[in-house]
């Protein structure tokens, strides 16, 4: 299948919308393919020939929402030069996919988002160039990015600016344990 063709690209189009407007009226688990192929207009073996089944479609579309959040992101170099911009402009990122992911966001998806987001954050920092690949660093970028993902949505109201110093923290935490390795 060519995923270029304009065929492929409006069908796929079409199950992404139907699948976003079920998931606005109930949880993922409720969600048959019945169900999303007629809303789609498409019959289920098309739905087939795309995606295994609804977790496949569920987990892709996580995936293309965060990858979307961050594609165009110029901030990542100042995760390591200028903290204060590098969380300024990460939270500008996550406040624009608020609305889709809030709808993603539901059951036992929860984790799978959170342990998709933090996958693209360690990439792009690794994309960088500025640190090298292992498992330390994993944890060590996981350390400071589920802080900022578990943190932050809880406190930012009534501790935003309290909040925005534990993140710069945590960067330079990071940071000094970088001469470590």
């Amino acid at each position: 299948m060519n995923e270029n063709d304009l065929r492929v690209i409006k069908t796929k189009e079409s199950i992404d919308q139907a699948f976003m407007s079920l998931l606005k009226k109930k949880p993922l688990a409720k969600i048959s393919v019945t169900e999303l192929a007629k809303e789609a207009r498409i019959n289920k073996g098309t739905f087939y020939l795309h995606y295994e089944d609804i977790n496949d479609l569920y987990n892709k579309t996580v995936k293309k929402v965060m990858y979307s959040a961050f594609d165009e992101a110029d901030y990542f170099s100042d995760f390591f030069d200028n903290p204060e911009r590098f969380c300024d402009e990460i939270g500008k990122s996550f406040k624009s996919s608020i609305p889709m992911l809030g709808v993603l966001s539901q059951d036992k998806g929860k984790h799978f988002l959170m342990s998709q987001t933090l996958e693209i954050l360690r990439e792009k920092i690794y994309e960088t160039g500025r640190i090298s690949r292992c498992p330390v660093n994993d944890m060590r970028i996981d350390a400071v990015f589920s802080a900022m993902l578990f943190c932050k949505p809880v406190y930012e109201k009534t501790c935003s600016k309290e909040i925005d110093q534990m993140m710069v923290s945590m960067i330079r935490w990071f940071h000094s344990k970088q001469m470590s390795v």
